[in-house]
């Protein structure tokens, strides 16, 4: 069969169960060059072929998602996707693999953007700015793992000013690990790594500091000046920072 011009908010009720996370919800948009074996088995709709989607929209972890474009092409079992979309004004594209098994969609993909503010839709975090990502998820599309790189020309964390940052982040079950961090920072180099626990809120790093500057203590040490290079080890629970 072939089509033009669906719209896809008419058609969702036919996808097989389980097909979407809970976390997608009120799907629009339309669907351009449909191609497609289509078959209709008690009331679920399957398929192998592909389309195209032009200005989709969802709300993804209660979060607008906009200006969804590209092509799925299905063999039935899988769904193979390039795709870009937007959220915040914050565009970012993804491609690969989402794959349909007995315990629910697992994830294969992609997710990459060159100026992204996380910021803008993520609220109390630290850092402001835009960077630049490549992700790699895998796993059950409701808890996925996620391995990335993340690069930052210039941003702020905790108000501060930074610059030519770097980061290997990897993300599992509440456990996220941060690795060969670099950044310029109060005018020095501060590198290391970290890990922080989104459930327990337990934090450890390790980092090395090369001529930091000591202005950031000016609150608690007036007019102190200069600069610091050390090694520093620190833990402890997030909670207890307040």
């Amino acid at each position: 069969a072939e089509a033009d011009d669906i719209l896809i908010e008419k058609y969702l009720r036919f996808l097989p169960s389980d097909t979407l996370p809970a976390e997608v919800k009120d799907i629009s948009g339309i669907i351009r060059e449909l191609k497609a074996d289509i078959r209709l088995e008690e009331d679920v709709l399957s398929y192998e072929g592909q389309l195209k989607i032009e200005n989709g929209q969802a709300v993804i972890f209660d979060k607008d998602v906009k200006n969804i474009n590209g092509l799925l092409m299905s063999d039935g079992n899988s769904i193979k996707l390039f795709i870009k979309a937007s959220c915040m004004n914050q565009t970012a594209a993804a491609h690969g693999d989402i794959i349909f098994t007995e315990d629910g969609p697992m994830l294969n993909l992609m997710v990459e953007a060159q100026s992204f503010d996380p910021g803008q839709i993520i609220e109390d975090i630290p850092y402001r700015g835009p960077l630049a990502f490549s992700a790699h998820l895998t796993g059950k599309a409701d808890n996925p793992s996620v391995d990335a790189r993340l690069s930052v020309k210039e941003g702020e964390i905790s108000g501060y000013s930074m610059k030519n940052a770097s980061a290997h982040v990897f993300y599992s079950d509440s456990q996220l690990t941060a690795d060969e961090i670099s950044a310029e920072l109060l005018g020095g180099i501060v590198s290391g790594q970290a890990e922080f626990n989104a459930k327990s809120y337990d934090f450890s790093a390790k980092l090395k500091l090369s001529g930091v500057g000591l202005s950031v203590l000016e609150n608690m040490v007036p007019g102190i000046a200069g600069s610091v290079s050390a090694d520093i080890v620190a833990s402890g629970n997030a909670n207890d920072m307040d």
